[in-house]
């Protein structure tokens, strides 16, 4: 499980102002994305009161997801994502942070949210 976590925080990806993608179809301002650090991460999960700033995506396979996660973590794979948008839309006003184990569907997840 070490191993996992190790690796899952070494390709988090923030996502700051989430928010801003409010609803498709709107003339909105894109988030900005940027890397997170692996201690940054292993803070929001183990301070109770900061993973309420936080939503955690784990953008792996539901059976990646079930064989070790982040602690708070919601699993929403890569090819749901568009059509979950709404799960999302209702953390609108948190810091959005998605993983994978190497940083790629993570970072196609940031590019499909900047895009919506």
């Amino acid at each position: 499980m070490k191993f996992i976590s190790h690796k899952i925080l070494k390709s988090a990806v923030l996502l700051a102002a989430l928010g801003s993608f409010a609803t498709c179809g709107a003339e909105t301002q894109q988030p900005n994305g940027y890397a997170i650090s692996g201690a940054a991460l292993s803070a929001i999960e183990e301070d109770n009161r900061a993973k309420e700033n936080y939503l955690v995506i784990d953008v792996r396979s539901a059976d990646e997801y079930a064989a070790g996660h982040i602690k708070h973590a919601i699993n929403i794979p890569l090819g749901e994502l568009e059509s979950r948008l709404d799960e999302i839309n209702a953390y609108k006003d948190k810091n959005v942070v998605l993983y994978c184990n190497t940083g790629n569907r993570s970072g196609k997840a940031l590019d499909l949210l900047k895009q919506k």
